[in-house]
C-alpha cells in the first residue's frame, strides 16, 4: 500500500461486496488496499457477513411466503392469461333498434340538462360576485 494512508469508505466496501457478489472484478487499487490494510479487510469481512445474513433471511422469508403451491397456482394463472391473449377478441353485437333508442334517449336527456346547467352556473357566478352574501 504505497501512498494510500486513508481507509476505505463504507460505500467503497459495499461496491466491492456487490462486485464480488456479481462475479465482477474489484477495482485494483481497492483490492490492493484490502489486501494490505487489516482494518479495512476486517470491516469488509464484517460487511460481507452482515449482507450475507440479510440475504439469507430475505430468501427464507420469500420461501415461506411463496410456497411451491402458491407459485404453481400463479404459474397456471399466468398460463391461462397467455392463452387468452392468443385468441381473438369476442365481439358482442347489439340489435340496432336498442342502440338507436339508447342514443336518442341520452341525447334528449343531455339537451334538457344543458340549459339547467347554464342557469345554475350563471346563478353561482352572480352569487360569487355579489357584495352581500
Amino acid at each position: 500500500m504505497i501512498g494510500r494512508a486513508r481507509h476505505l469508505h463504507d460505500n467503497g466496501l459495499f461496491d466491492c461486496y456487490l462486485a464480488e457478489r456479481h462475479r465482477q472484478p474489484i477495482d485494483p487499487p481497492t483490492a490492493e488496499h484490502l489486501a494490505d490494510c487489516e482494518a479495512c479487510a476486517a470491516r469488509y469481512a464484517e460487511l460481507a457477513k452482515v449482507m450475507d445474513g440479510v440475504r439469507a433471511e430475505g430468501d427464507a422469508e420469500a420461501d415461506a411466503i411463496f410456497t411451491p403451491e402458491r407459485l404453481r397456482a400463479q404459474h397456471h394463472q399466468i398460463a391461462r392469461r397467455i392463452e387468452t391473449v392468443a385468441r381473438p377478441a369476442r365481439v358482442i353485437s347489439f340489435p340496432l333498434q336498442v342502440v338507436g333508442r339508447t342514443i336518442t334517449a341520452s341525447e334528449s336527456s343531455l339537451r334538457n340538462r344543458i340549459p339547467i346547467a347554464r342557469s345554475f352556473s350563471l346563478t353561482c357566478g352572480l352569487w360569487m360576485i355579489s357584495p352581500v352574501r
